[in-house]
């Protein structure tokens, strides 16, 4: 089973120190005692890469860079030399990566100098890459190897998504198994869920310049607790709209800066279930002492920092624990906000603030109901109480509700499509058209309502998804996919039909 970090030994953690750069060291998900190459090694996930160390742990062996992950596999296949002698229960996990990628490369020490090299020498015990990977040329001293390893992950990152908008070419892949010693471990859950929030975030990143390399020190002292239980106690007390906005865009800020404040939050049910119930609120009813469009820009700032506390917090266990306590109630609170269609009175319809308010509230509705539907079926044993037929039982006791609030999600993403194509809009695209694959395999009552209305705008825009995708961009294969998927369901459950 995946630990977190905080059991790991003291000579793992020393090394992680030593060789990585803090932010990744801060920010590790879990590590997994695997076989690779056929000896027992440490294989580490990060936000951004998949790290091998030897074992006992020395060096860094491997650092691959998720962005550049093409596929990963649970295979049913286990090697002859696992089958020899005793029977070693494991799972095999096939990642597939680009061969070409200039940030996966091998750590290797000779002497005293130490270097990052894009490919390994045959001569070498310990190589998984292919012959066709080229060295990157940097050597650093021992000494200095933390600093040099920052700096090649960061050079390397920024290399990356320069390299997301070149003309495409034919780029080789290459393999690399992994073997888990068990049977139960959750790594291939967490492994699959972290490749696809680093190709998210590359998605959106690949038309900017890469921030500061600067690592940043992440420290959980006494007065970051201090401040956040302060800052969770005000929201708690407050009912001022302007001092709630204020305090949700703080703890929103400094997840975003801070992503171990994901930890405080998923510990905190005061808090969770204080925001949940606020968010409904101020979603199905108005108050004549507040001004509607302050509510309206409130319930985005809390949907927003819902998603961000969902989002790559797979691997905290405590997220279960809180929503699926006192019978699943913060669960179905979370699923009422994602379907609770916006009151607006009478005197503000056709208003262009407010139209465009309840616009953005969609737009975060989508985003938080893709990470609960990611919840649900990318960790089906890791989140065994939360499962897509339960989330879709929720979805269709408020039925009506839902369809509005999803059927408003597809067509604002439908319109979009229509416009120039964005790193953003193809982020969106990916996520309804997820949200809708899960749909069509879980409710068929919703999905009745979604091909009855969109069957035929959804084959009118999106029969050559190719031209509705960003380019060379890490979401492009997987999200072509999933508008595939929905088209070929469309196929058989709806009778074809050409938009007049």
């Amino acid at each position: 089973m995946s630990i977190s970090t905080k059991g790991i030994n003291q000579k793992l953690e020393s090394v992680l120190k030593r060789n990585l750069a803090n932010d990744e060291y801060q920010n590790i998900r879990c590590y997994e005692r695997c076989i690779v190459d056929k000896a027992v090694r440490l294989v580490l996930l990060t936000p951004k890469h998949l790290v091998i160390t030897d074992n006992p742990p020395k060096n860094i062996l491997y650092c691959y860079s998720l962005v550049d992950c093409v596929s990963v596999l649970l295979l049913q296949t286990i090697p002859e030399f696992l089958k020899d002698g005793e029977s070693i229960p494991c799972q095999h996990i096939e990642v597939e990566l680009l061969s070409d990628s200039s940030t996966s490369f091998v750590l290797k020490k000779s002497g005293s100098q130490s270097s990052f090299l894009g490919s390994s020498d045959d001569s070498s015990p310990n190589s998984s890459l292919s012959k066709s990977q080229t060295t990157s040329g940097l050597s650093v001293k021992h000494g200095n190897l933390k600093g040099a390893l920052s700096k090649s992950l960061d050079e390397a990152s920024a290399r990356s998504i320069q390299k997301i908008q070149l003309p495409s070419v034919q780029r080789e892949t290459t393999k690399v198994s992994l073997f888990p010693l068990t049977d139960s471990s959750f790594f291939y859950t967490l492994l699959n869920s972290t490749v696809l929030n680093c190709q998210i975030h590359y998605t959106l990143t690949s038309g900017f310049t890469p921030q500061s390399t600067k690592p940043r020190k992440h420290k959980h002292s006494a007065t970051e607790v201090q401040l956040y239980q302060q800052l969770s106690t005000e929201f708690q007390g407050q009912t001022s709209l302007e001092s709630l906005f204020l305090l949700t865009k703080e703890l929103y800020t400094a997840t975003r800066t801070r992503p171990h404040v994901k930890a405080f939050f998923w510990k905190d049910e005061g808090l969770v279930n204080k925001i949940l119930r606020r968010l409904k609120s101020y979603l199905q009813t108005t108050s004549k002492d507040n001004n509607r469009a302050d509510e309206l820009e409130l319930s985005i700032e809390l949907l927003s920092c819902l998603t961000v506390m969902m989002r790559e917090s797979e691997h905290l266990p405590q997220r279960v624990q809180i929503l699926s306590c006192n019978r699943n109630e913060n669960f179905k609170l979370l699923v009422e906000c994602c379907t609770t269609y916006p009151v607006i009175p009478d005197r503000l319809a056709g208003s262009i603030e407010v139209d465009s308010l309840v616009g953005e509230v969609f737009d975060n509705m989508g985003s938080l109901l893709f990470e609960i539907f990611l919840l649900t079926t990318k960790h089906p044993r890791f989140e065994a109480q939360l499962t897509p037929v339960l989330l879709c039982q929720l979805l269709e006791s408020k039925l009506q509700s839902s369809k509005k609030v999803i059927g408003s999600i597809v067509e604002r993403t439908l319109s979009e499509i229509t416009r120039s194509v964005s790193p953003k809009l193809t982020v969106k695209i990916f996520q309804t058209f997820f949200i809708l694959e899960a749909v069509s395999r879980n409710s068929g009552t919703i999905w009745e309502f979604i091909t009855d209305r969109f069957t035929e705008d959804i084959r009118y825009y999106c029969s050559s998804p190719e031209s509705r995708i960003t380019r060379y961009c890490p979401l492009q294969k997987i999200t072509i996919e999933k508008i595939k998927c929905v088209l070929s369901e469309l196929s058989r459950t709806s009778p074809y039909r050409t938009k007049p």
